[in-house]
Order: C-alpha cells, then structure tokens, then sequence
C-alpha cells in the first residue's frame, strides 16, 4: 500500500510516491483536458465565456482594461489578461479562452492531493483528486470555462486552506508576519474575483488568525495584505457607484431598483415573501441540485434527486461526526471540523445570496472526497468501500461526458461568414446568440441583445455596442431556432408595416437583412418583453 511519512504529512514534502502520483495525476488532467478541448464542446462556447473573450480582445489590443466582467459588478477579469495573452499568440477563440482557465485550475489539483493527504494517506489522497479530475460534465465545464470565478475559486480556496495550516504548523519557512500578507493577500485578491472565497476565508483564515500572543499585529498584517488584494473591487465601485454592493444586495434581497421606491413597509414585506418563496424551492430543490453534483444527466431527475438525498445525509453526517467532543487541541480531527465549518459557511453564503443553480455550489465539488474518504472510510471503517464509491462515481461520469462532448452546440463561425458576405455590420439578437457571434466576429459586428426570448433574464453587457445599432439605419435581426415565438412577432410586425426583407437561414439560424424601413428593437423592464419600432 502506498503511504506517507508523518514528515511529509506535517510539510508537505513529496516523497517518491508522491511524485508519481503526481505525475500520473498530471497526465490524466492533461489527457481528460486535452480530449474535452477537441471535442464540439470544447471548441465552442456560450455568452458569458465570449463576453470575457471580447473582454480580452479588447486588452490585447489595449483598448480597455476592465477589473470586472462587463456590466456584472461581481465577476473579477484576471482570467481575461491571461487569455489576452494566448490571443495574442494563438489568435482568439473559445478553445484558447478555455486553455486560459486550464492555466488556473491545473495547480489546483496538486494542491488538493496535498490536502487530502494531510487529512488521510498518499493512496486515498490520489483517489480523491481523481474524483475531481473525473467530475460530472457541470463541474467539467464550469472549471474549464470564463464563467466568472468558479474555476479561480477551487484555486484561491485551495491556497488558502494549505497556507493556513502551514502558518498554523509553523512549517511555512518564512516570517510569521508575511505569511500571515500573503495570507490576506491571497483572501482579498480571491475575494475580488468572486465572493466564493468567504466560506474559506471564516473555516480556515480567520482560526489561524486568532492564534498566537500578538493578535493585534496578526490582524493588521493580514488586513494589510487583504486590503491590496481587494483593491481591485474597492476601485471598481468607486467608479461605478458601489455596483457590487449594490447587485449582492438586490440578489439577496430578492428585489429590484424599482421596488425600492415603494412604502417601507411594502418593501420588507416584499422582501420576506420573496425570501421565502426562495427558501421553500431552494429546499424542494436541494436534492435534485446536489445530485446533479454526482450523477450526470443521462441517469434522469429520479435518481439524481435519490443521489442527493443520499449526499445529503451522508454531509449531515460528516458534520455531525466532526463536532463530537474531543480534548485533543490540535489533530486532523480539529482540521476536518474546518471542513465542516466550511460546507456550513458555503451553504450559509448560497441562501443568504439566494443563488439556486447547481453551478453556483460546484466550488463545494472538492469537500466530497473528504466527506466520503472521513465518514465512511474512517468513522465506519470501510476505507475500501469509499474507494470503490469514490471511484465507481468517477467512471459514472465518463459516461455523462461522451454525450456532453458530443452535443450540438451553437457554432457562430458559419453564420458570421454568411453576415459579412452580405456586408452586415449591426444586428439584434438575444443575448445567447449575439456575444458568440461578436466575440467569434473579432469586432467586425456590432450586436444588442435585446431580443428577449421567453423567461431569460436580461443581460447587456455592453450597452455601447447596443447604441450603435440603436442609430444604425440597416441593422439586420438574428433568430436562433429556439427563439420562433420572437420570430413570428418580428414576422407580424413587418407584415403589419407592409415591410420586405431579404432571409438567409444558415446552420439553423435565421437572418432578416436590407430592410426596406428602418427598424429598431427595445425591451421594457416592466412587463419583461421585446418590442419593435420604425427608426
């Protein structure tokens, strides 16, 4: 059986059985990575991956340089820069924006291995990071996209966790003082790319904090650290307003700008019954949402949510046997009572945030090894059986991925082809469609995304771009085949104007050019609908 010495526990020093499973698991992230990157779905990408793809086109060229995604107010734009330089050496496209956030995850997983090995053995650390490495499809994309933030988050939360323990070892081999800046530096520059970081931040830096005599100097030498690396975020809402705050206050309120304005008591009575309408489907949700976080797709709703049930209890477990009593100070009991915390605080983040998508608890997707590698490997003594779950759920989700790779995707490049043949510069579409094709179009066209299919929120993150075609007097109209009830009242309303229109359908979108009127597109918040008009 493969093992560590209790030296390389405490410190962190890769014997020669580590090195090889850390060469194994190097090349296994590789090859899965590299087989995800060729497929249609690798190659291709949606709206959020290509705004932060326009966003790094424009400082390749040092045209702008954002600190946030564009509009969002909550997404930091490091991953950007990065890929700002493979463009300028690769040229753009949504393959070299995913190759960006492999930079960032890669070492990730190396941090994890020396994690789990702290917590259990060199054998069952390797099998946990290959239950990352072998994660569902959800888990898959959104490390390896720009989505803003979940891939930077196993990062940042993984330097955390280990620089805490190595400050709390006194093993990091530098002064106790910049241990504990970088310490806040690394706190507040995660914590500016996305607020994943704060669950981290209370489980493992702020116990580490409260050690020592001199606290005082402690926190200040932190707070020094975590103030520049939050800077960023501070600079950005004094430019903007206080826009992050601002957002994180109307998502977790559950209200708009415009709700405000209303009678106070109105207002906190709006806001408790969105709460809990919130609250009850979150709840009645949990199951199916945790599930999706260990069974792919393809297994169906019935026993995703049997597997989230599942997960569930065996979590509540694990916390439950993590705050028995003990008089032991400082052991790895004490280290999986942080991970504890940590599931408690994230979950606790979730609600009080009022996210609901089972991709924005997939930065909680690296607790699970130490959930069933503890629970059942330690505290019921099957450490063989949380193998074989563990790895019995890695070779699951192969299963998932073939299908998810394969699947059709929207590929932009032909209908960009076909918009610049017929000399297209401006255009309308939903937001889905539009930002592929600007980004893929690499400026030569301009979109507004207004055209709001049924029940999609409303996202323009480049409201410049969408005056242009506003004053544009020959702006053409993009229909994706999901988007027909948009389309007949497009339809209907160049009919009723007695309008004729050139139509090219290309790779199942439909674009409506060379108007013979002007026509223009707006959509209004109140009744969260698209209009059309004559310019």
């Amino acid at each position: 059986m493969w093992c560590c010495i209790m030296q390389n526990r405490l410190n962190f020093r890769p014997s020669h059985s580590t090195v090889y499973h850390l060469i194994l698991l190097a090349a296994l992230f590789f090859l899965t990575r590299i087989f995800f990157l060729f497929s249609p779905a690798g190659q291709l990408g949606d709206a959020d991956q290509a705004v932060f793809g326009m966003m790094a086109q424009k400082i390749a060229v040092l045209e702008e340089f954002p600190i946030f995604c564009w509009e969002a107010h909550y997404a930091g734009a490091p991953v950007a820069y990065i890929a700002a330089i493979i463009f300028k050496l690769f040229d753009a496209g949504f393959l070299q924006l995913r190759i960006a956030m492999m930079l960032i995850i890669f070492p990730a997983f190396f941090l994890f291995y020396f994690i789990y090995v702290r917590l259990f053995d060199c054998q069952r650390a390797s099998v946990g990071v290959l239950f990352l490495l072998f994660s569902p499809y959800i888990v898959f994309n959104t490390t390896m996209a720009a989505y803003g933030g979940y891939g930077e988050s196993f990062l940042g939360t993984a330097l955390v966790i280990l620089l805490s323990w190595k400050i709390r070892d006194q093993s990091i081999g530098i002064h106790n003082g910049t241990a504990f800046f970088f310490l806040g530096l690394i706190c507040g520059f995660f914590l500016y790319i996305q607020f994943y970081i704060i669950p981290a931040i209370l489980a493992f830096a702020v116990p580490t904090l409260c050690l020592g005599d001199n606290r005082s100097r402690t926190f200040f030498q932190f707070g020094l650290g975590g103030f520049i690396g939050i800077s960023p975020l501070i600079f950005h809402n004094i430019l903007y307003g206080g826009g992050t705050f601002t957002r994180a206050a109307g998502n977790a309120l559950l209200i708009g700008r415009d709700d405000i304005v209303a009678l106070p008591m109105d207002v906190i009575s709006n806001i408790c019954l969105q709460k809990s309408k919130y609250l009850i489907n979150w709840t009645s949700n949990a199951p199916l949402i945790f599930g999706q976080l260990i069974t792919p797709d393809i297994c169906g709703s019935t026993i995703q949510i049997t597997a989230g049930l599942i997960l569930i209890i065996i979590c509540s477990g694990y916390i439950a046997s993590c705050f028995r009593q003990t008089t032991k100070k400082y052991t790895t009991y004490q280290l999986h009572r942080q991970f504890a915390f940590y599931i408690i605080f994230f979950l606790i983040l979730i609600l009080a945030a009022s996210l609901h998508s089972v991709r924005h608890i997939v930065p909680l997707f690296f607790v699970l090894p130490v959930v069933f590698l503890s629970l059942i490997g330690n505290t019921l003594k099957l450490k063989k059986a949380s193998f074989l779950i563990l790895i019995i759920l890695s070779a699951f989700q192969v299963t998932g991925w073939i299908k998810e790779f394969n699947s059709p995707r929207f590929d932009p490049i032909p209908v960009i082809s076909a918009m610049e043949r017929n000399g297209i510069k401006y255009f309308y579409s939903s937001y889905w469609t539009g930002y592929p094709i600007m980004f893929l179009g690499k400026g030569n066209l301009i979109g507004s995304p207004v055209l709001l299919p049924f029940n999609e929120p409303f996202s323009d993150r480049k409201p410049h771009f969408t005056e242009h075609v506003k004053d544009s007097l020959d702006s053409a109209f993009v229909f994706r085949s999901n988007e027909n009830r948009l389309e007949k009242e497009f339809l209907s309303f160049l009919d009723n104007q007695g309008i004729s229109n050139e139509t090219m359908e290309v790779a199942g979108t439909v674009i409506y050019f060379n108007l013979s009127k002007p026509v223009g597109a707006y959509f209004k918040k109140e009744n969260w609908n698209t209009y059309f008009y004559l310019k």
